[in-house]
C-alpha cells in the first residue's frame, strides 16, 4: 500500500500542473497573433540548434570554443575517395557538400531568436498605440 504522503504529493503536483497549464492556456489565448509568432520564433531559435546538436562531428577537446564552432559540422554524406574519371565534371556528388557547418545552424538560431524578440516588441508597441493608458 502506498504511503499517504506520496499520494498527497502526487495530487498536489497534478493540481499545480492543471492550474499552470490553464494559466498558460489562458495567456496563450489572450495573446495577439504577432506575439504568438514571436514566441514560436524564439522557441524555434532555441530548439533548432539543440535538436541538431547530437549529429555534430568535428569537436576537439583541446581547441577553444571559436575553433570548435568553426570546425564542427553535420555530415550530410559519407566522403568516399572518387577518381575524377568516374564522375562527370558537373555531377551531383560534386555539387552537394559533404557537411553542413554547425555555425550556420547556430547563426540561424540566433536569427530566429532575434526576430522573435523584435516581433514581440513591435506587438507591444502596437498595443500601446492602440490602447494608451
Amino acid at each position: 500500500m502506498p504511503r499517504m504522503s506520496a499520494i498527497v504529493g502526487l495530487q498536489g503536483a497534478c493540481k499545480a500542473y492543471f492550474i499552470l497549464s490553464n494559466k498558460c492556456d489562458m495567456k496563450w489565448q489572450s495573446m495577439n497573433r504577432e506575439k504568438k509568432i514571436g514566441v514560436v520564433l524564439i522557441v524555434l531559435g532555441i530548439w533548432f540548434p539543440l535538436i541538431l546538436f547530437p549529429f555534430v562531428s568535428g569537436y576537439e577537446k583541446d581547441k577553444g570554443i571559436i575553433l570548435n564552432i568553426f570546425n564542427a559540422g553535420i555530415m550530410l554524406k559519407k566522403e568516399k575517395p572518387v577518381a575524377d574519371k568516374e564522375t562527370f565534371p558537373l555531377s551531383l556528388m560534386k555539387i552537394i557538400p559533404g557537411r553542413l557547418p554547425y555555425r550556420f545552424v547556430l547563426a540561424s538560431g540566433i536569427f530566429f531568436i532575434f526576430t522573435g524578440i523584435v516581433k514581440i516588441d513591435l506587438s507591444r508597441r502596437k498595443d500601446e498605440e492602440q490602447n494608451p493608458q
